[in-house]
């Protein structure tokens, strides 16, 4: 068995993704297949994706979760995917020093 200490390890990216009213479960696994192939493409670990949708998860509560996991998990990115407050991410992004990668929805 290889050493683990001697594995390359990858800065870890939070994900953020704002949903337009009714999106489908379908459209839902696109966008955080997206999400995953481009952290990939980066060179990032995604720990996870939080998603907003206004119903079970309004901005305020995604933006906390995102801002959570990036200090737990000593983040270096957010990707960001849908029409989030971008100057709130922005913020964030300064505040905990994370890189912002805008990752297009599927299909744009």
């Amino acid at each position: 068995m290889a050493d683990p200490s001697s594995r390359w390890v990858r800065p870890v990216a939070v994900g953020l993704v704002r949903h337009p009213p009714g999106t489908g479960d379908a459209r839902r696994r696109r966008v955080r297949i997206e999400q995953a192939l481009r952290a990939d493409e980066e060179g990032y670990a995604l720990a996870d994706i939080v998603e907003i949708d206004d119903v079970i998860l309004r901005e305020d509560g995604a933006l906390l979760v995102v801002e959570g996991m990036a200090v737990r998990f000593d983040a270096y990115a957010v990707l960001v995917t849908g029409a989030v407050d971008r100057a709130r991410v922005e913020d964030l992004a300064e505040r905990l020093r994370l890189l912002l990668v805008d990752v297009p929805e599927p299909g744009e």
